[in-house]
């Protein structure tokens, strides 16, 4: 039994067979909660990061789209913009399962991490230049 009186359930299954033997009742058993998985250090270090990332490469979508509809009032400009955003993750996704198979995943996810926050930055820096960018800067 663990410290926090949750029992696995084979375990659980080999006591209620023997104390009801006995027919001594057994309490409720308590169903682990959603977030006990992140009771495990290095699994909640990803999910928290990974959360972190995505939540950042969605604002990252939605600022280049705003800005190319900002700088170009076209339609047809943002359409192509989000095209070129996701023709990248379509060929590269194909590429990654491959490599994460043969690569250290610990030390390829660190890589494109950094280079989607330095991508990220160059953005940054490109739009606070002033508005001689152009919108295939972006």
């Amino acid at each position: 039994m663990k410290k926090d009186g949750y029992q696995e359930p084979l375990a659980r299954v080999a006591v209620e067979a023997e104390i009801t033997t006995r027919g001594v009742a057994l309490p409720p058993s308590k169903p682990p909660s959603h977030w006990s998985v992140l009771r495990n250090r290095n699994y909640a270090l990803l999910f928290w990061g990974q959360l972190i990332s995505a939540a950042g490469t969605q604002m990252q979508i939605v600022a280049v789209s705003w800005q190319v509809y900002l700088l170009t009032h076209s339609a047809i400009a943002l359409g192509i913009i989000g095209l070129l955003q996701a023709i990248p993750r379509l060929l590269f996704s194909l590429v990654g399962g491959v490599l994460a198979d043969i690569i250290d995943r610990r030390k390829m996810l660190l890589v494109i991490e950094i280079s989607m926050a330095s991508m990220s930055t160059l953005l940054a820096l490109f739009t606070l230049s002033g508005p001689s960018m152009s919108t295939w800067s972006m």
